[in-house]
């Protein structure tokens, strides 16, 4: 089995039957490479991904952000606008009831719980990335009251995910300046 989803080099290939569950990225896209090899002749290929329906906590959320390399939110944007920053001569299409079950995957994977939430934000800081709060909630699509709930807050979220706090001084510093735009 590993042999044709992994190390099979057929460029003719033109369509994928996915059949296979795999929560691992790199594996999904190891499969997918089976079929987006170049060859002569070879105009596309048509993927039909039948893995994810004998469970319904599959997160079809996870793979697709594992290809597209991009934040759930983005994902969520992409998905309604018909993928538009694929790279070129690449398409992707969904049907109506696909759409549908990868919007209602992505609403279930949100991080409901505070220990959730902080690790999704170290995920954040593990790609590279200090997102802003605001880019935070883009991100992940969670609310401004998500982070604020139960007597929590931003700094104590990025603290747990292993970001250096400003201090206090320094903060009151920034927050002055940044009125003072306003009022000047």
């Amino acid at each position: 089995m590993d042999l044709l989803s992994e190390g099979v080099d057929i460029p003719e290939v033109d369509t994928l039957l996915m059949l296979r569950p795999t929560q691992s990225a790199t594996l999904f896209l190891q499969q997918l490479g089976r079929g987006l090899r170049r060859a002569n002749k070879k105009c596309c290929c048509t993927v039909l991904d039948f893995v994810g329906q004998h469970r319904r906590e599959y997160r079809f959320d996870a793979k697709l952000r594992g290809l597209l390399g991009c934040t759930r939110g983005e994902l969520h944007d992409q998905l309604l606008t018909g993928f538009p920053y694929l790279p070129s001569g690449c398409q992707m299409s969904l049907d109506r009831k696909a759409s549908e079950i990868i919007l209602e995957s992505l609403k279930n994977s949100l991080p409901t719980d505070w220990n959730a939430r902080w690790r999704e934000l170290k995920d954040l800081r593990a790609s590279g990335r200090d997102p802003s709060l605001s880019e935070y909630l883009a991100a992940t699509g969670l609310e401004v009251e998500d982070i604020y709930a139960n007597n929590r807050g931003w700094s104590e979220l990025r603290e747990k995910a292993g970001f250096a706090l400003l201090s206090p001084g320094l903060m009151r510093s920034l927050c002055d300046a940044r009125w003072g735009e306003f009022f000047t």
